[in-house]
């Protein structure tokens, strides 16, 4: 059954006093400010017994989740996504969202693991008896999040932490990694949504579509714009965002026009909007046609 935490009861041998052992400034004051775990039993009920012995208090729990996180103690719990989401509720409350603009982006961070435990990426293959990181990375292989991402074999593959991305990313030398991906809305910087991800740009690009549309789903919040760097400006996604979504995107696109094989570069080309085609500096018409394949046509001098 449910147990809740006594805080009534005094020690049998000793008084010992929390209150008088935390320093005022301390992280953890800070944070417990903004925690509001009132509705958090009541979420839990559904998983616990009528019966038996009183189980460790579920606010406790979630609190030392928390603790776990800010002091670099490994844990991790779904809770911890009900917990996120109730806080963003609050600041939607208090009007802290305003809902019409986002921004997207991706940090790194350092995976546990090291360039002399790998194996070339295009080498690898699952240990017949795997260890858990390893299971958890075949269970999530086509997830988009990770190995489905792309198509290309990673250049390594840790061997404790398969999952992870070896990249170079961020300019200087390489590492294994995963990107904590987030959504942030503008009129005061609050995270409305997160998702972790392999270090990989298309896979940062599948988290921010997921998080718009579970912030949507769980919020009801739906942005007008958009706001993220040159990784997220390919084609596909700013139509994604532009005609299914209806969110104005404010990305650097992708410029691959510049050539260094001699041929024509996309500067070259003359609009016509007369004509609504192209003219091309050998002399050619380009313009759409009906099957949505270009071609062209000699300009009469």
């Amino acid at each position: 059954m449910m147990g809740e935490r006594q805080t009534d009861h005094p020690a049998l041998f000793y008084e010992f006093s929390l209150e008088r052992h935390v320093p005022g400034d301390h992280l953890l004051r800070s944070i417990d400010r903004f925690v509001d775990l009132g509705d958090i039993r009541e979420q839990l009920r559904p998983f616990y017994s009528d019966t038996g012995r009183p189980s460790v208090d579920p606010e406790l729990m979630i609190r030392m989740l928390i603790v776990g996180y800010c002091m670099g103690i490994r844990s991790e719990s779904d809770l911890l996504r009900k917990l996120f989401e109730s806080t963003v509720a609050r600041c939607i409350a208090k009007g802290l969202v305003g809902g019409q603009g986002f921004a997207v982006d991706a940090s790194m961070i350092k995976a546990d693991a090291n360039r002399q435990n790998s194996t070339p990426g295009d080498r690898w293959e699952p240990p017949d008896d795997p260890g858990h990181a390893v299971r958890e990375y075949l269970a999530v292989l086509d997830e988009a999040a990770f190995g489905g991402a792309t198509q290309f074999a990673p250049k390594f593959i840790a061997t404790a932490d398969p999952a992870s991305r070896w990249t170079g990313a961020n300019g200087g030398l390489a590492f294994f990694a995963y990107s904590d991906n987030y959504l942030i809305d503008l009129d005061h910087a609050v995270i409305v949504d997160v998702e972790a991800t392999t270090s990989v740009r298309q896979a940062e690009v599948t988290a921010a579509r997921r998080m718009i549309e579970r912030t949507q789903a769980r919020f009801g919040l739906w942005p007008e714009r958009l706001a993220a760097d040159a990784g997220y400006g390919d084609a596909a996604n700013l139509a994604w965002l532009v005609e299914e979504k209806g969110i104005k995107p404010h990305i650097p696109v992708f410029d691959k026009s510049a050539r260094r094989d001699g041929t024509f570069e996309r500067a070259d080309f003359v609009y016509d909007h007369a004509d609504d085609s192209y003219i091309c500096p050998g002399g050619k018409r380009l313009r759409q046609s009906t099957e949505g394949v270009s071609r062209t046509t000699p300009v009469r001098r």
